[in-house]
């Protein structure tokens, strides 16, 4: 297994290989938001391991009809689901969500072979075209911080930068997977920069 000497920042070895700009880090606010002089406050929300990793962007676990019925009612303008809707514990919030006046977007993700680079673009495109305060959720808030973590590096921040905002957005089991997928990027994408072990 090959791995990566992370003292290189992955912002160099992702631009090897990555044409056009790089999207926007999630510690700033999905494009068009205004800093807000009157954020929701997390413990108004009944969403289990609520997070805000960025302003205007909240992360979490699975709410039930009552948890994101109140998120709606306090301010909440978007919803991201990333659990698809045959695992169990998922049910269908998009009726919920659409009678309150809100948007919602689903992105499903499986599992570890559904945290990939393309899906982590996917997400940073769904969050940057909704209208805050944005709630992302998961089953735990796992695969939230997994994804945001790849969205990190792919913006430029170095392996444990990118780590440590999918940490503070939920990553914990997935952590592993992010790392490996990280290096796998890099190393197929800047053979330039120095890869070691098989």
């Amino acid at each position: 297994m090959r791995t990566l000497m992370t003292s290189m920042p992955l912002a160099l070895a992702l631009a090897a290989g990555c044409g056009g700009n790089p999207p926007p880090a999630p510690t700033s606010a999905p494009a068009g938001e205004a800093p807000q002089a009157n954020p929701i406050r997390l413990d108004s929300l009944r969403v289990p391991n609520l997070k805000r990793p960025a302003p205007g962007l909240l992360t979490g676990g699975q709410p039930d009809a009552a948890g994101l019925t109140n998120a709606l009612d306090v301010g909440v303008k978007t919803v991201i689901n990333l659990r698809p809707l045959d695992e169990p514990g998922a049910w269908e919030e998009q009726p919920v969500v659409e009678a309150k006046g809100g948007t919602y977007h689903a992105l499903p993700i499986r599992g570890p072979e559904d945290v990939t680079v393309a899906n982590a673009k996917a997400l940073r495109a769904l969050i940057d075209a909704a209208q805050a305060p944005i709630l992302v959720h998961c089953g735990s808030g796992n695969r939230v911080g997994a994804l945001l973590a790849l969205d990190a590096a792919l913006a430029g921040k170095t392996l444990e930068q990118s780590l440590d905002i999918g940490r503070k957005a939920g990553l914990t089991r997935l952590e592993p997977h992010v790392k490996q997928v990280l290096q796998q990027r890099v190393c197929a994408e800047a053979p330039a920069i120095e890869c070691v072990g098989e």
